[in-house]
C-alpha cells in the first residue's frame, strides 16, 4: 500500500515537472521572441536614423554650397550691375558732350555760311568796281582820274575779303576738329555700348546660374521632407512595433503569475 501510495507521488511529481517544463519552456519562449523583436527593432531604427542622418548631412553640405555659390553670385552680380550702370552714365555724358559739340559745330556752321555770304558780296562789289575801273581806265584826262579812287576801293575789298577768308577758313578748321572730336565721342560710345552688352550677358548668366543654385535648394528641401516622410513611416512602425512589445510583456506576466499559481498548487497537493 505504501509502495502504491510512492509510486502515484512519484507519477504525479513527473507531470507535474513535464507541466512546469512546458511552462518554462513557453515563458523562455516569449522572452527569446521578446529580444528578437527588440533587436530587430534596434537594427531597424539603427539603419533608419544612419539614413536619415547621412540625408540631413547631405542636404546641409548641400545648403552650404549652394548659399556660399548664392552668395558668391550676388556679389558678382553687383558688380556687373555697378559697371553697367557706369557704362551707361559714361554713355549719358558722353551724349551730352556730343549734343553740346553738335550745337557749337551748327553754330560755327552757320557763322561759315555767314561769311561765305560776306564773300560772295565782296566777290560781286569788286566784279562791279572792277568794271567801273575798266571804264575810268578807258578815259582819258580829269575824266579818268576815277581810276585811282576805283583801285583804292578795290584794294580795301580785296584786303577785307582776305580776312574773311582767314575767318572762314579757321571757323572750318574748328568744325574739322569738332567733327573729329564727336567721332572720337561716339567711337566711345560704341565701345560702352558693347562692354555693357558683355557685362549684361556676363550678368544673365549669373542669373542662369542663380536660378540653377534656386532650383537645386529647392531639391535639396525635397530631400529633406522626402526624409521627414520616411521619420514619418519610421514613427509609424515603431509605434507598431513598441505595442507589439508591450503585449509581449503582457502575455509574459500572465504567463509568469499563471506559473505562479501552479507552483502554489503543486506545493498544496504535495503536502
Amino acid at each position: 500500500m505504501e509502495h502504491t501510495e510512492t509510486r502515484i507521488q512519484t507519477s504525479k511529481g513527473k507531470k507535474l515537472l513535464h507541466y512546469f517544463a512546458s511552462k518554462i519552456n513557453a515563458v523562455v519562449f516569449e522572452i527569446i521572441s521578446r529580444s528578437q523583436l527588440l533587436n530587430i527593432t534596434v537594427r531597424y531604427l539603427h539603419e533608419h536614423f544612419s539614413k536619415i542622418t547621412h540625408a540631413v548631412e547631405k542636404v546641409r553640405t548641400s545648403f552650404q554650397t549652394r548659399m556660399n555659390s548664392f552668395l558668391e553670385t550676388f556679389l558678382v552680380s553687383r558688380d556687373y550691375i555697378n559697371e553697367v550702370e557706369s557704362h551707361f552714365s559714361s554713355i549719358d555724358q558722353s551724349f551730352g558732350h556730343s549734343y553740346k559739340l553738335g550745337q557749337i559745330l551748327q553754330s560755327k556752321a552757320e557763322e561759315a555760311q555767314n561769311k561765305l555770304k560776306e564773300v560772295e558780296d565782296l566777290s560781286e562789289i569788286t566784279n562791279i568796281l572792277a568794271m567801273n575801273a575798266s571804264i575810268q581806265a578807258a578815259r582819258v584826262g580829269k575824266e579818268g582820274a576815277g581810276f585811282s579812287v576805283v583801285a583804292k576801293e578795290i584794294r580795301r575789298h580785296g584786303v577785307q575779303s582776305r580776312e574773311i577768308v582767314n575767318q572762314a577758313s579757321g571757323q572750318l578748321h574748328e568744325m574739322i576738329d569738332l567733327i573729329f572730336q564727336l567721332v572720337n565721342i561716339l567711337h566711345s560710345i560704341s565701345n560702352e555700348v558693347s562692354s555693357s552688352r558683355e557685362t549684361v550677358k556676363k550678368l544673365l548668366e549669373r542669373t542662369q546660374e542663380s536660378k540653377n543654385n534656386a532650383d537645386a535648394v529647392q531639391e535639396d528641401v525635397q530631400s529633406i521632407l522626402d526624409v521627414f516622410q520616411e521619420y514619418d513611416a519610421l514613427k509609424e512602425n515603431l509605434n507598431r512595433m513598441i505595442e507589439q512589445s508591450a503585449i509581449s510583456n503582457s502575455e509574459i506576466e500572465d504567463m509568469l503569475l499563471s506559473f505562479q499559481s501552479d507552483l502554489a498548487g503543486a506545493r498544496r497537493s504535495l503536502k
